[in-house]
């Protein structure tokens, strides 16, 4: 550790114990009523307040996120320290603390996401919060209750569930570059046993970038014609999104409750397509190189022109079209001090995805996919709800996943072969955790999943290779330990928890290419798992009569077998991204938060945290097919060493009607890499971001008018990144955005 991470260890330990001795030396305050309210959280699946868990937890509330400004998990980056998302070619992929991976074809995710207790295992770019009631970051690998790939930690999303008042909300925003957003929520009771619940919600905005590739950039040879007809430029990273979500709760007795549950998103747009190709020169080269394989005169022009802020270069059509659905049914019973839950889900998920890898004014490279998944999960759960010392819950889970995949290169507008796969998975485990208290301070948790997964993938017949299939099997014991200590308004703790993600077969790499190869360079078919050891310490309480949240933790992470993706070669190009095991790597960091109501009307919020993320004994020499990668010592992918940030929240009465409600949020984020390489064409710079939301609001908070600036100082910054044979890329993040909103409630 160096002397910079020691020093910020030392002064969030100085500073936790000084704000426990003020807390006990200051007297009650008069008026509890300014307290800040309670988060309730189901991290452990029970509910229990987000200050007493003896885990590093981010939440958020509906309310909150939208008075800072965020509508999106990718936008959370500027509330959470540790935690980082990036967005583009039709993913969204989420790093906590360093860890994550590309979520591309075939790829898992090393950070698990649930949306009431249903995963969402496909990184495809749906990622908008719609209908939320809090979200839950839980940091450190959190497989022992929550199963696979949760390595890296949990994004825990839940939903407004049927309540038994009538309720009704709407809300429209409309602001700068075409951007538009409506909502309508509404809660209809049916009877004392019966509730149902509805909503809707539209995003739409124009492109964020122009897009200045040549229409027709091709003329003088016999395949010209075909090929101006593939390169038709259209709009980049501009947004079309529609979604539906609907729950029925019917109380079939006292002790048993049944909610149906189902959910629709269509998103047709651009979106994470912008763009921005950052080393010109490198792609033209190879431009010259394919055109002369072609008989095809290079634009004596091209290699001038570059992109600017607002512009961007995509000659083959960039899409990325998304239909996202599923139901699920949840059954809770109670029996004799057991609570007992059952989830049976089922969802699909029908995407396309096309995008100009060359991001150049003329169609060097590019893919187009076409995926069809779908899933089964079953849960079955049983908690315990006596008084005694021992508390437990356990419970196990069955996961059926199927995917069949269509990936075609596309070099010089020309459509190659596709690469073809159908990738099998099935996954069952068994887990219990129990919690013991010594004492009514000291408390003992433990927890173990039994996890067995087999992964098959299936790639029909391509050209005259034969049909092959690969498969693999693996286990695994997941296990996590924490011993907690309670403290006036809060608790001290230290964790242990071992995290795992399955790796398997390599869906990108067609077996009749992989055989071509010596036998000795046959690298990418078949992923190793990836292994985590998680070690933490944390200390949080609530302080000064409520008036105080602080949170703060230190950890350290140990990993073997780390997942990167790597790309294909000069005349293999169509592998865009495979993933490979690229060794060793270690992070350790600290964290720390605080909440300050300083009256009924002002609260403040401040947050920090420092990461020191680098890979260690990581090498890929590359073959004919792959680009290798050598890592070793570089910083970690998304893996900012300070990111931090403040906000200001007023809610003041100003008349006995109306009062005014505003909040400004700061958020910085320090130079970080998007690629294993440290490739300063494809990084992002340390930058800040500032949100703005003002509004009037009826003292019964039934009608509000706000107006509201994002990325006020329009900074600009890049949310995604990739290197190739071809170039380096990135993807802008969202340009300033200014407009209003009218909320009402009935």
């Amino acid at each position: 550790m160096n002397k910079f991470g020691s020093r910020l260890l030392l002064a969030t330990s100085a500073l936790a114990f000084s704000v426990a001795a003020q807390a006990q030396d200051k007297p009650a305050a008069a008026d509890e009523s300014v307290g800040i309210e309670d988060i309730v959280v189901t991290a452990q699946r029970r509910s229990e307040n987000v200050m007493s868990v003896p885990l590093a937890i981010s939440a958020s509330t509906g309310p909150m996120l939208q008075a800072a400004g965020i509508k999106d998990l990718t936008a959370i980056r500027f509330a959470t320290p540790g935690f980082i998302a990036q967005s583009g070619t039709g993913y969204t992929q989420i790093y906590i603390r360093g860890i994550g991976n590309g979520v591309f074809v075939g790829a898992d995710p090393s950070v698990a996401t649930f949306v009431d207790d249903v995963p969402h295992v496909y990184g495809s770019l749906v990622d908008d919060l719609v209908n939320v009631e809090r979200v839950e970051i839980l940091k450190g690998a959190q497989g022992g209750l929550y199963g696979r790939n949760a390595s890296g930690g949990v994004v825990n999303i839940i939903t407004r569930q049927p309540s038994d008042e009538i309720h009704a909300e709407a809300r429209f925003t409309a602001a700068t570059r075409k951007t538009y957003q409506a909502s309508v929520y509404v809660n209809i009771p049916m009877g004392d046993r019966l509730a149902a619940n509805f909503s809707a919600t539209r995003n739409y905005h124009g492109p964020y970038r122009k897009n200045i590739a040549f229409s027709r950039p091709y003329s003088g040879f016999p395949a010209a014609g075909a090929a101006n007809n593939l390169a038709n430029p259209g709009k980049v990273q501009n947004q079309d999104v529609w979604s539906v979500d609907s729950k029925i709760r019917a109380n079939l007795t006292d002790d048993v409750k049944v909610t149906l549950a189902g959910d629709y998103t269509n998103k047709h747009d651009a979106d994470g397509n912008g763009w921005i190709n950052t080393n010109p020169a490198l792609t033209y080269g190879t431009y010259r190189f394919l055109a002369g394989l072609f008989g095809i005169t290079p634009l004596a022009r091209w290699a001038d022109l570059t992109a600017k802020q607002n512009v961007s270069y995509g000659a083959i059509p960039n899409k990325s079209w998304t239909k996202d659905f599923g139901g699920s049914v949840k059954i809770e019973g109670s029996l004799g001090g057991v609570d007992l839950t059952s989830i049976t889900a089922m969802r699909a998920n029908r995407s396309q995805f096309q995008g100009d890898i060359g991001a150049s004014p003329v169609p060097v490279a590019g893919f187009s996919t076409n995926f069809r998944r779908h899933f089964f999960y079953q849960e079955l759960r049983a908690l315990s709800t006596g008084d005694g010392p021992f508390r437990w819950v356990a419970g196990a889970t069955y996961f059926k996943d199927h995917v069949d995949a269509s990936i075609i290169g596309i070099t010089l507008g020309f459509p190659g072969a596709a690469t073809k796969s159908k990738i099998n998975t099935k996954n069952y485990s068994f887990y219990v955790q129990g919690a013991y208290d010594f004492t009514d301070k000291l408390t003992l948790t433990g927890s173990v999943r039994y996890a067995h997964e087999t992964k098959t993938v299936d790639f029909p017949t391509v050209g005259a290779s034969l049909a092959s299939s690969d498969e693999t099997k693996v286990h695994k014991f997941i296990p996590a330990a924490t011993l907690s200590y309670k403290v006036d308004g809060g608790t001290v703790y230290v964790r242990y928890a071992k995290g795992f993600k399955t790796g398997g077969p390599n869906p990108l790499v067609r077996p009749d290419r992989l055989n071509a190869l010596p036998a000795a360079q046959r690298v990418g078919l078949r992923l190793k798992p990836e292994n985590v050891d998680t070690f933490e310490a944390g200390y949080k309480a609530a302080l000064f009569d409520r008036r105080v949240q602080f949170t703060s933790a230190i950890f350290y992470n140990k990993y073997k077998g780390i997942h990167v993706t790597t790309s294909g070669t000069v005349g293999n190009t169509d592998i865009s991204n495979a993933l490979i095991n690229l060794g060793t790597a270690r992070s350790y960091g600290a964290e720390a938060s605080i909440n300050w109501k300083l009256s009924s009307a002002l609260t403040l919020s401040g947050n920090l945290g420092y990461l020191n993320a680098k890979y260690q004994n990581a090498f890929f020499a590359g073959n004919a097919l792959l680009n290798g990668r050598n890592a070793s010592g570089n910083r970690m992918i998304l893996a900012p060493e300070w990111q931090g940030g403040a906000q200001i929240a007023y809610d003041q009465p100003v008349s006995d009607d109306w009062r005014i409600k505003s909040n400004v949020a700061f958020a910085y984020i320090s130079h970080h890499e998007f690629t294993a390489q440290e490739d300063r064409n494809a990084d992002q710079p340390g930058y800040a971001n500032v949100n703005i939301r003002v509004g009037t609001v009826t003292t019964d908070d039934r009608l509000g008018f706000y107006i509201f600036a994002n990325n006020v100082f329009d900074k600009r910054y890049f949310v995604f990144g990739s290197t190739s044979a071809l170039s380096s890329f990135e993807v802008p993040g969202n340009p300033r955005i200014i407009g209003g909103t009218i909320e009402a409630k009935f």
